[in-house]
């Protein structure tokens, strides 16, 4: 049985402080290769819960960040946090290499891999949220400004595609790429709902196939128990068939000692009648 490793894994954690998210456990020869993958799922738990909390923490800076550097401190921030992932992503490569054999070492890959895969997107999808969120801040930051600047001439609906030249332009309020970068993960953000949809469905398919051999085994198991009615009725069939062949037997033999008995009887009457029948007429004459 696995002994639970989850205060150990949390204890390393706390003492490895800034370790990267790519580090993984130095086995020696000899150690068991199922601990040394427990404790390769551990680190990636932690590492996928410590992004979790960072942007936690960085959707609460959004709200405070109005400077330009706080703004650019913040998508340092998210990119970090980006590469983390990717770093993640790639440690759970290793894990989905080892869910293809059919022994535990398999079985555990396999069914942490699925756990670590939805975690992973739902974390990029925080990480794309939280850039559409913050494009979308700045773009209200930037209709702010021009309302400064242009004073009563500024219209509030004002065209999106001069927001969008205004934020491509570099020696303004944002950087020349945050435009191509925004919509990158807005694309970004959509193939991961698309992605997170599709991890919803499979997960909800697999439920319905495990339904369907719970149902497949219950119906097993009725017709195991029909199967064995059915052969102890034979058997039962068979030994009363065998006992009225038996009885069948002594029927015939019965029916022969009848009718052997019928016959004398039937003879010994017909000999009295003659008998009574010569003393009457001897009786006469």
């Amino acid at each position: 049985m696995v002994r639970d490793r989850l205060k150990e894994f949390q204890d390393a954690a706390r003492a490895a402080g800034n370790t990267p998210a790519d580090t993984s456990l130095q086995v020696e020869p000899g150690d068991d290769p199922l601990l040394a993958l427990l404790d390769n799922i551990g680190i990636l738990y932690t590492n996928l819960k410590k992004i979790s909390s960072e942007v936690s923490d960085i959707q609460r800076k959004i709200h405070t960040a109005h400077e330009s550097h706080q703004r650019m401190q913040i998508d340092d921030e998210i990119d970090k946090l980006k590469s983390e992932a990717r770093k993640v992503r790639k440690g759970l490569d290793e894990i989905k290499s080892k869910a293809s054999t059919d022994d535990i070492i398999g079985f555990v890959a396999n069914t942490h891999h699925l756990s670590l895969a939805i975690r992973l997107s739902q974390a990029i999808y925080d990480l794309s949220g939280l850039s559409t969120d913050t494009h979308d801040r700045h773009m209200q930051y930037v209709r702010k400004e021009l309302l400064i600047t242009r004073g009563r001439d500024f219209q509030e609906d004002i065209d999106e595609n001069e927001l969008e030249a205004l934020l491509e332009q570099p020696k303004e309020i944002f950087a020349g790429n945050l435009i191509k970068e925004t919509q990158e993960a807005r694309q970004q953000l959509q193939d991961l709902q698309d992605r997170h949809e599709a991890v919803r469905s499979l997960e909800k398919s697999i439920t319905e196939l495990a339904h369907l051999f719970q149902d497949l085994a219950v119906l097993v198991h009725e017709q195991g128990e029909k199967v064995d009615r059915i052969e102890n009725y034979t058997f039962i069939a068979k030994e009363k068939a065998a006992a009225a062949q038996v009885q069948l037997k002594e029927a015939v033999v019965n029916q022969h000692k009848a009718r052997k008995k019928k016959f004398i009887c039937g003879l010994i009457g017909t000999v009295v009648v003659v008998v009574v029948l010569l003393i009457i007429i001897f009786s006469f004459v």
